[in-house]
C-alpha cells in the first residue's frame, strides 16, 4: 500500500468513527478532559505567580450561579494571559465571546463547573432545562486539587452533576 493510500484509509476510518455514536462521545470526553487539563494548569500557574488564588477568589466572591462564576474566572484567566481567547474560540470551548461575558464550555456546550470550596460550601446554583440544581464542592480526593483550591469539572454527556463520579469529567494532572 502506498503512503497516500494509507493516509486516505486512515482519514476514512477517522471519519467513520465520528459517525458511530460511542466514538463521538469518546472524542468529546477526550476534548473536554484536554480543556480541563489546560484550565487546571492555568489556575495552578496563576496561583504560583501570585502566591495564592486571592484575585480569583475576589472575582467570584458573592456569586452563586455556576455560569456567572465561570464567566468571572474565564475573564480573569484571559485578561491575565493564562488562557488565549482565540485558541479557545477555535476549538469551540468559549461561548458568548462578547467582552466580559465569555464562558468556558465542554464539548456538549455546557458550562464548566468552577467551585471554590471555602466560598461555595453551600453550593452553587445551576439552571438547566430541567430546572435549578445545587452543585456542591467535591471532596478533595475526587480530583487533582488540594484542599481549598479551585475545583473545575464537566458534568459529562448526561448533563447531570454526579459529584465527580458517573460520567463527570475531571482534569488529570
Amino acid at each position: 500500500m502506498r503512503k497516500v493510500d494509507c493516509i486516505y484509509a486512515f482519514a476514512v476510518m477517522c471519519c467513520a468513527l465520528t459517525l458511530v455514536p460511542g466514538c463521538r462521545r469518546e472524542y468529546k470526553e477526550i476534548d473536554t478532559r484536554s480543556l480541563l487539563n489546560d484550565v487546571r494548569r492555568s489556575l495552578y500557574a496563576f496561583g504560583q505567580d501570585r502566591g495564592n488564588d486571592d484575585p480569583i477568589v475576589k472575582a467570584v466572591g458573592g456569586i452563586e450561579l455556576v455560569e456567572e462564576v465561570n464567566i468571572a474566572i474565564t475573564r480573569r484567566l484571559i485578561d491575565e494571559g493564562y488562557l488565549i481567547a482565540s485558541v479557545l474560540e477555535e476549538r469551540g470551548s468559549l461561548r458568548g465571546g462578547e467582552a466580559g461575558k465569555a464562558m468556558l464550555v465542554d464539548a456538549w456546550g455546557r458550562p464548566l463547573i468552577f467551585v471554590i470550596p471555602r466560598l461555595h460550601s453551600a453550593g452553587l446554583t445551576y439552571v438547566s432545562s430541567g430546572g435549578r440544581v445545587t452543585i456542591l464542592p467535591l471532596v478533595p480526593s475526587a480530583g487533582p486539587w488540594e484542599e481549598g483550591q479551585v475545583q473545575v469539572w464537566s458534568m459529562g454527556a448526561n448533563g447531570r452533576d454526579d459529584r465527580g463520579k458517573g460520567d463527570d469529567i475531571l482534569p488529570q494532572l
